[in-house]
């Protein structure tokens, strides 16, 4: 992971251990399942919606971009440059 992907990964992390109640979430690793259930996944577009200015809604950001912290700061990393390009 680059700078820009572990500062993304560390807001998910943060948000899932304090807004989401995860326990475990420091420990998290890159390829661990997030085990995100609906509620949590609502929570979790709306965070990275409001902190890195995304779209992320069902449609532009699919549950399967949501399984791993790695696919999912990706996503965030690439679309948040997208749209400070736009």
């Amino acid at each position: 992971m680059n700078l820009e992907t572990q500062q993304v990964a560390e807001s998910i992390r943060a948000f899932m251990s304090d807004e989401l109640m995860m326990s475990h979430a420091a420990y998290v690793g890159e390829q661990d399942d997030l085990n995100l259930d609906s509620l949590g996944l609502t929570e979790l577009r709306l965070f990275l919606s409001e902190k890195f200015g995304i779209e992320t809604g069902v449609d532009a950001l699919p549950a399967e971009k949501c399984r791993t912290l790695e696919s999912l700061c990706q996503h965030v990393v690439e679309h948040a440059a997208m749209t400070c390009a736009a």
